[in-house]
């Protein structure tokens, strides 16, 4: 009876270590790289954004578009500050998060590039041109903007936007698969271990002591 006792306690104790473990192992796997290959086959070219704005425009005429030619990536965009106040730039940028509506036939929009992100502020219609936004199971579309920055947006409480004159798709997203870090894996196999040996020790010690 004792022995029985001591092996439902050591089940216990391994169940409790993989309720333990698991949970961890799935909030904190690693990705995998793996995508869906029909929806990859759209996805074309490394749009990183790089290039320098045109300062040689006049910022007085927000009408003034930079060539297309010479993108400024988003971290160049926010250091710029009050160089770019006002310009017309082009810039693109992975599209984030979920939009948020801005009424009047707008929505907010986040583009990333290379650790830093922007919030476009653009039409339904345009924001109706995004099939995918980056999240942890998806890779966001790419989008390619032309709009003013404004470093402090008289019209959105001093926000820093861009107010899109035009956007553009230049790549599709995909959906991302993710699978387990298999040294996670390693660690809780052991603690199953650890947690069977430690059931099993106090069994026997229970029954020294009667």
């Amino acid at each position: 009876m004792a022995r029985k006792r001591g092996i439902r306690l050591a089940i216990a104790l391994m169940l409790a270590a993989l309720c333990i473990a698991l949970p961890g192992l799935l909030a904190y796997a690693e990705p995998s790289g793996a995508i869906d290959e029909s929806a990859a086959e759209e996805y074309k070219g490394d749009f990183s954004g790089t290039g320098t704005a045109d300062t040689s425009l006049d910022t007085t005429n927000p009408d003034t578009v930079i060539d297309a030619d010479e993108n400024i990536a988003i971290e160049g965009l926010i250091s710029g500050g009050s160089h770019l106040n006002g310009l017309v730039v082009v810039f693109d940028g992975e599209v984030i998060g979920n939009d948020v509506n801005a009424g009047d036939g707008y929505k907010w929009v986040t583009l990333y590039d290379d650790g830093a992100s922007i919030a476009v502020y653009m039409s339904d219609a345009d924001a109706a041109k995004i099939t995918h936004r980056g999240s942890y199971s998806s890779q966001g579309d790419t989008l390619k903007v032309v709009g003013v920055f404004h470093l402090d947006c008289p019209s959105h409480q001093g926000d820093v936007d861009v107010h899109a004159q035009s956007v553009e798709v230049i790549s599709n997203g995909f959906p991302v698969a993710h699978g387990l870090d298999m040294h996670k894996v390693y660690i809780a196999a052991g603690l199953l271990v650890l947690a069977g040996a430690l059931g099993l020790l106090y069994w026997r010690l229970r029954e020294r002591l009667r």
